[in-house]
């Protein structure tokens, strides 16, 4: 008695030719498939984690713009001589420059900002950074900062998004990392589903021998397989999650019209199915 191919063999061998797609088409159960579709969601997730991982688009002047848009010249004036050193502040004197729309200031408690639409703050130990939409921001000092070279409000703005981005992240890549999957999830998932609806529709028609919705999402799954695995590739050399899509859909539209060029869904490729089952060497085109 012959042994049977283990299953994720089993699946990885059903990718590779147009006919072994097809007669792979019984190789998986449910349990299977819908570890087979994570597995393949997982693969294209893999290149957005280092995109959202390295790439810092959200700017801090776009969450607080009111309190960027102060006048910050006072604030730059006696900032470059400053030190910052083991998380505290020192040098320089207090100071508060107010106008009408906020205020910026030195060793400013934050009980003299309640009154303030908008306020940028150096504190002792944190910078205050308040927003009229409605937002505050504590950002404490940290290693590595430098002030030596906040000269002018440029420079300060710069200074501010990247103690802020250095503070938030870990919220930042979670968030752009989510809102990016939940997209890639959903739009794979209906991509499998309705595409193994099209094929189970072929029963109907006699087309071919798909006999069971079961068999049309194993094929879809077969089918997708390897334009997965090349749209991965593509997204670590240049990441965009609609290119990906794209491979991933129309390479898989592709190999499942080849499928039926070479197969025409019939049931003489049963007795192949067997016999691919049982080696994984070799290619049957």
């Amino acid at each position: 008695m012959m042994n049977q191919t283990s299953f994720p063999k089993r699946y990885f061998s059903s990718i590779l030719t147009p006919v072994r797609i097809f007669t792979g088409r019984n190789n998986l159960s449910w349990v299977n498939m819908l570890f087979v579709g994570l597995f393949l969601i997982s693969l294209m997730l893999m290149p957005v984690a280092m995109h959202a991982a390295k790439e810092q688009t959200i700017q801090f002047k776009e969450v607080a713009p009111h309190a960027f848009a102060l006048d910050k010249k006072a604030l730059t004036d006696s900032l470059g001589e400053m030190t910052i050193q083991d998380g505290k502040l020192s040098g320089g004197e207090e100071m508060l420059h107010q106008e009408t729309s906020g205020a910026v200031g030195l060793y400013e408690p934050k009980a003299a900002l309640e009154d303030e639409k908008n306020a940028i703050v150096f504190n002792q130990s944190e910078i205050i950074v308040k927003d009229q939409a409605g937002y505050q921001f504590s950002i404490p000092y940290h290693a590595g900062m430098d002030l030596t070279k906040v000269t002018t409000e440029d420079a300060l703005d710069e200074f501010l998004n990247d103690a802020w981005y250095m503070q938030n992240r870990p919220f930042i890549f979670l968030s752009q990392f989510m809102m990016v999957a939940g997209v890639l999830f959903a739009s794979t998932w209906l991509l499998i589903l309705v595409t193994a609806g099209f094929l189970w529709m072929t029963k109907k028609s006699q087309i071919g021998e798909i006999s069971s919705f079961k068999e049309a999402l194993n094929i879809t799954l077969n089918a997708m397989g390897l334009p997965v695995f090349v749209s991965t590739i593509v997204g670590f050399i240049y990441f965009d999650i609609t290119i990906m899509l794209a491979i991933t859909s129309l390479g898989m539209v592709l190999l499942i019209a080849w499928t039926f060029l070479k197969t025409r869904f019939g049931k003489e490729f049963q007795t192949a199915s067997r016999k691919v089952d049982r080696s994984l060497g070799g290619f049957k085109l």
